[in-house]
């Protein structure tokens, strides 16, 4: 049994499970990994996360090995093209990412 593997498995799921709730955890740290009795993770410090108004899509890709219309490259590629066409949509673009105005008042 692989215990680092299970616990990167956990730490994966649970950002999954929030950014299907539209947060956005940005203070991933061991300190911030807590392992409860029955050997499951919890994270917290949920102070620096963002809540986003995003309705979260699945997305079902077929993989290389059963798709046959996708072709097996040896060569690690990481240009612009080998990008899936739906990653450059706008509709990808999360809102709570712009940046915020502030107006001063005189």
């Amino acid at each position: 049994f692989n215990h680092n593997r299970f616990y990167i498995a956990e730490v994966l799921l649970a950002l999954e499970y929030l950014h299907m709730l539209g947060v956005v955890y940005r203070d991933l740290k061991p300190e911030n990994i807590l392992v409860r009795e029955d050997g499951h993770i919890m994270l917290t410090d949920f102070d620096l996360s963002l809540r986003c108004a995003v309705n979260p899509t699945l997305l079902r890709s077929s993989s290389p090995l059963t798709d046959p219309t996708r072709k097996m490259s040896s060569n690690f590629c990481s240009a612009s093209n080998c990008i899936d066409p739906f990653c450059l949509q706008p509709s990808c673009q999360v809102s709570c990412f712009s940046p915020r105005v502030l107006t001063t008042s005189s």
